[in-house]
């Protein structure tokens, strides 16, 4: 199980960057999308305005966790400190 844990982190670790920096683009544009509908009147109706915050939360959201989740998977002799 220990060895799973470490290569499921160091494959996650790997990875964080391009992660990371994709969700908080999607997130952006997402949002971006939300503002400007919420601006553009009548086009757009509420369900597609409710969509697009979720999918900026949602996105956002998912960049939190995949932090949360390298931090449960850190081997013991492994001191990690993950800065944005």
């Amino acid at each position: 199980m220990r060895a799973i844990k470490t290569i499921l982190f160091h494959l996650l670790r790997t990875f964080r960057g391009l992660f990371l920096l994709a969700c908080k683009l999607l997130s952006g544009v997402f949002l971006l999308g939300f503002g400007i509908a919420l601006f553009s009147g009548d086009r757009l109706g509420l369900g597609s305005k409710i969509s697009l915050l979720a999918l900026a939360v949602g996105f956002g959201a998912l960049a939190w966790y995949y932090d949360m989740l390298m931090l449960k998977l850190k081997p013991d002799n492994v001191e990690l400190t993950l800065f944005q």
